[in-house]
């Protein structure tokens, strides 16, 4: 084989390189962005269970309160202080106060918990985007210098790039 013609299936081989390089860049930014979505909707399935959770925390927290009240109005009961006025009405009182309280905060803790597992939802949407466009640039890229190398390799076997 002689030289132009060598030269023409090596600009050819190097272009088709180029080419299968962009096409599996794009490839493999498609992968990780469906990596990041899948990841994302693990946390949003952790959003929804910590939520339950928190419903179910709660639930256990206003019946161990209860039993705990009854438990308050008993002793009270027995040592002889009335729950509907005074003391033993003002004792009952601060406990439930402080039981809505309490479960105010673990409302607001838990709220502060979701926003946070959105947000990191949304920070892995945001990056499996960008790995998708980056893959998208490589692609191009390689797929430009694929046919820089294909013009290049032609015009160098035609007799073009020689000097004279």
């Amino acid at each position: 084989m002689a030289g132009p013609e060598l030269m023409v299936i090596s600009a050819v081989m190097s272009a088709a390189g180029q080419v299968a390089a962009g096409s599996a860049a794009k490839s493999a930014g498609r992968y990780r962005q469906q990596v990041q979505e899948r990841n994302a909707k693990v946390v949003e399935q952790e959003k929804l269970v910590r939520h339950h959770q928190t419903g179910v925390d709660i639930v256990r927290f206003r019946e161990q309160f209860a039993a705990t009240e009854g438990t308050t109005r008993m002793a009270l009961s027995k040592s002889g202080v009335r729950t509907d006025t005074g003391t033993g009405l003002r004792i009952l009182m601060e406990n439930a106060q402080k039981a809505d309280e309490d479960i105010a905060t673990a409302f607001y803790n838990a709220e502060l918990g979701q926003r946070t597992l959105d947000e990191k939802a949304t920070q892995m949407r945001l990056q499996g985007k960008l790995y998708a466009y980056e893959g998208r640039a490589q692609a191009s890229a390689s797929y430009l210098k694929a046919g820089s190398s294909l013009i290049s390799g032609l015009n160098q076997a035609s007799g073009y790039g020689k000097s004279p």
